[in-house]
């Protein structure tokens, strides 16, 4: 049995799998927000996971971009409550036939490197456009085994609250999105700021796709995926996967963490 981790800016995903073919058993998602402390967070999740009394993972595998202090102390708990050392993804030069394109590998984020190496393994296309719709919304270009780089923008709830912060009339909450024009100031915002996102994936797509549109593959992961992807009108054959994360933790390299 194997743990796996994503620890995002907003959420922690966790899955197991189990099997000679790594067949997912559970999984679920938290809000990191919504805990007091992380110990009240990994406390949450070991509910969850509803482990048996002598049941423990043989392995540990965790993508985050939570921190060095978040990593430490997370480290520290699957070593004490789960027994076993944790295996952090790290981004390297290349790895499973792919090539970063930033010029410092170090400084592109773990799990956009993890959801590049996933779609890489996907059949049938050599060029897919990887976008993550979380806290950001983020862009990576992969083009036969090489990711050519990629493009960062705000994410739909980072946008909702610059308007909270930075105006004194407009406060709504974020929901989901309607196609059209908002009859509320709510709805006015909400569908406002996913029609932003919407434009700026066609943009890229429009550029980077038109002409060659069944040559490419769009991939969308994150929290706001469904809703985006919904809204695109773009011809590219396209996918949502929400565990786009932990499929990359396979194929990437693993740092032990104790």
């Amino acid at each position: 049995m194997l743990l796996q981790l994503d620890v995002g800016n907003t959420r922690l995903k966790w899955r197991i799998l189990g099997g000679a073919d790594g067949v997912s058993l559970a999984s679920g998602v938290l809000v990191r927000a919504e805990y007091d402390s992380n110990q009240a967070l990994f406390a949450q999740l070991l509910s969850e996971l509803a482990l048996g009394e002598d049941v423990k993972p043989v392995g540990v595998q965790v993508a985050s971009v939570a921190g060095a202090s978040f990593d430490d102390e997370l480290a520290a708990w699957v070593n004490t409550e789960l027994a076993v050392v944790a295996a952090f993804a790290v981004v390297t030069k290349s790895s499973s036939g792919v090539t970063v394109g930033y010029d410092d590998p170090a400084l592109l984020g773990v799990d956009r490197w993890l959801a590049v190496l996933a779609a890489s393994s996907f059949s049938g296309f050599k060029k897919v456009l990887v976008v993550d719709c979380g806290s950001a919304i983020t862009v990576d270009i992969l083009d036969s085994g090489v990711h050519c780089g990629g493009y960062i923008v705000p994410g739909v709830r980072l946008m909702v609250n610059a308007l909270f912060k930075d105006t004194s009339k407009v406060k709504v909450a974020a929901r989901a999105a309607q196609d059209g024009p908002g009859r509320s100031t709510s709805e006015a915002v909400n569908n406002g700021v996913v029609l932003m996102a919407v434009s700026f994936v066609e943009g890229v797509c429009r550029r980077y796709c038109s002409g060659a549109e069944g040559d490419w593959l769009l991939v969308l992961t994150g929290g706001d995926a469904a809703v985006v992807s919904a809204a695109l009108n773009v011809g590219v054959a396209q996918q949502v996967r929400d565990e786009l994360v932990l499929e990359g933790l396979a194929l990437s390299e693993l740092q032990l963490r104790g």
